[in-house]
């Protein structure tokens, strides 16, 4: 079996917005999409990293994009922490995303309870 190659981590974000759950979060931009290799097409809120003590650490990557938070889409990091602070303990959450693998998209939902 192939190992898959990890795309290099990105630069240090200036504009770091950390989530209620453990989340760094980071606008997906021209310069950070050519880094992580993805499509241009590529949209969302790229996870840069998961705390380890978070609920979400064995669902959700680094590198992965953050699309919709409750069904509702997200296109900054800011509008991404505000939509998931405003929702931690209030129920269920669907949280949509997207995995680049070997340049393939693999589209996830993850559930908070």
């Amino acid at each position: 079996l192939r190992r898959p190659t990890r795309p290099p981590a990105p630069a240090e974000p200036t504009d770091a917005t950390y989530s209620a759950l453990g989340l760094e979060l980071r606008t997906l931009d021209e310069t950070t999409a050519g880094r992580l290799n993805l499509p241009a097409t590529a949209r969302g809120v790229v996870v840069v990293r998961v705390d380890p003590h978070s609920p979400l650490a064995t669902a959700i990557r680094p590198w992965d994009l953050l699309n919709t938070v409750g069904g509702r889409p997200v296109r900054t990091a800011e509008e991404a922490a505000r939509a998931l602070s405003a929702r931690v303990g209030r129920g269920p959450l669907d949280l949509g995303l997207q995995r680049w693998v070997n340049g393939s998209r693999q589209p996830l939902t993850v559930q908070i309870p």
